[in-house]
């Protein structure tokens, strides 16, 4: 199928940096924050070409995460920082396709979260949401379990046990 306007955009966008041998090293913000949300488009194609476009602006490392596979979501999840929170997010909210859906509500609960009320937020409206496939709404409530469970009785930060004389 022929690609849709928004990964020709991004596409153009790619060409227009790589074609001017003096692109700034510091891109211009607005480009670089429109690619970062295209990056959690619906379409696969429109995400590998933000993607492609980044790597064009020298930003390489979304080009290596984002090829427009199944396991995009995985490579997002292994990536720190609030952005690819972020982008996990719109792919969970936006993606067109219900197993990216899923694979996105997956990574969000492997993530130690630096925008964690959005991805509450985010995974919280589609537990709610009953129009949703019903396998999403299990990934987001795993997510969810996930991200709200009590820290193991086992670690290390736990709080040593009160002596049994202690006890009424």
């Amino acid at each position: 199928s022929a690609p849709s306007v928004r990964a020709r955009a991004a596409a153009a966008l790619a060409r227009l940096f790589e074609a001017n041998d003096n692109r700034p090293a510091d891109a211009p913000q607005a480009f670089r924050s429109a690619l970062l949300m295209r990056l959690g488009d619906a379409d696969r194609a429109v995400r590998v070409a933000a993607a492609a476009a980044l790597a064009a602006m020298r930003d390489a490392q979304w080009a290596d995460v984002i090829k427009g596979d199944a396991r995009d979501c995985a490579r997002l999840a292994a990536v720190r920082g609030p952005k690819a929170t972020a982008v996990l997010v719109f792919i969970l909210c936006n993606a067109a396709d219900p197993d990216d859906r899923v694979a996105a509500a997956d990574a969000l609960g492997t993530r130690d979260h630096d925008l964690e009320l959005l991805a509450l937020n985010a995974l919280c409206a589609c537990v709610s949401e009953p129009s949703l496939e019903p396998r999403l709404r299990v990934a987001a409530l795993r997510a969810l379990a996930a991200l709200l469970r009590e820290p193991d009785l086992d670690d290390d930060d736990a709080p040593p046990p009160a002596p049994r004389d202690a006890l009424p």
